[in-house]
């Protein structure tokens, strides 16, 4: 994992008050509405799903941007190549190098709890894709640091998107999914047909 950009647009004074209202226009105009609230707590782990299109981005970041709500979120080493990588730092993502995954889940546990706020967003489908199977690291991450997961989420047939419920993992994988996995059965990504919550 990268070094985290300390410098974010979330640290913008200037900035972030004009992209904020920028962003309330966007979702006004295409009719998007934001439910719940940014958790409380002090750390966690946000799981954003479904994650069926590049749009899923832009609307996330009109969601946060709006609220001027400060997340930090995952995405591949490439995305943060060249020029485009200090514009990806600057919108607060962190590169993970998908290739050392276990390492990754360590790093970030490690960063959790040497760190007295953070969050980080993270799709567990990990591609936009049709996949059968999440990746686990969001869990494993969530569990090892002993915080919490947000689950949010962006239903393109309601037009709805925000943070549902915060969920405590307790160690027993399968039985955790299985909630988890309920909570987002009924949500609709851009193109349904790349999702698939009945996974094993």
């Amino acid at each position: 994992m990268n070094k985290q950009q300390t410098h974010t647009i979330f640290q913008s004074k200037i900035t972030l008050p004009i992209l904020s209202f920028l962003a309330k226009c966007i979702l006004f105009l295409f009719r998007w509405k934001i439910v719940g609230e940014l958790p409380k707590e002090k750390k966690y782990v946000i799981i954003v799903a479904p994650h069926t299109s590049n749009w899923d981005f832009f609307w996330g970041m009109c969601c946060v941007l709006s609220k001027k709500w400060e997340v930090k979120w995952v995405g591949k080493a490439s995305l943060f190549s060249g020029k485009k990588g200090v514009i990806m730092r600057w919108l607060s993502g962190i590169a993970v190098d998908r290739a050392n995954a276990s390492n990754v889940v360590d790093s970030y546990i490690e960063l959790i709890n040497n760190t007295d706020n953070i969050n980080v967003v993270i799709t567990p489908e990990g591609t936009r894709g049709y996949v059968t199977k999440w990746k686990s690291g969001f869990y494993r991450i969530a569990d090892g640091a002993d915080i919490p997961i947000s689950l949010a989420f962006l239903n393109f047939k309601t037009k709805e998107m925000g943070f549902g419920p915060m969920f405590k993992t307790t160690g027993e994988y399968d039985k955790d999914m299985a909630v988890i996995k309920a909570f987002y059965r009924d949500i609709d990504g851009k193109h349904p047909e790349l999702y698939c919550v009945d996974f094993d």
